[in-house]
């Protein structure tokens, strides 16, 4: 089953901001596959698998509204995939994230 889920990230100025989005669990196999945003200038998305960057998409480089980031991260048991900004814009603001993953019973 494909689920979505929706992160409110405030952007801090010059800073990093980053939020649970997805934990292993067992019984389940969770594989996250994307990741929209909305586009605002001077900020960088990153995620992360634990301490482990496998995002980071400067917004500035977009030229559409909204972007969709195609994502292939399986996360084991215990395991976290956290996402959120680091803001280069020096102002700061509250970005909402969508994460998608496929949650599978085992």
């Amino acid at each position: 089953m494909l689920v979505s889920k929706t992160l409110h990230v405030t952007a801090v100025a010059n800073d990093e901001v980053l939020e649970d989005a997805v934990v292993g669990l067992a019984g389940y196999k969770r594989t996250v596959k994307g990741v929209w945003i909305e586009v605002t200038a001077g900020r960088t998305l990153r995620g992360y698998r634990d301490t482990e960057r496998v995002l980071d998409v400067s917004t500035d480089v977009a030229q559409v509204a909204l972007l969709d980031i195609p994502v292939e991260l399986e996360l084991k048991e215990g395991e976290v995939f956290k996402v959120g900004w680091f803001d280069r814009s020096g102002a700061g603001a509250d970005e909402d994230v969508v994460v998608f993953y496929e949650e599978l019973e085992i």
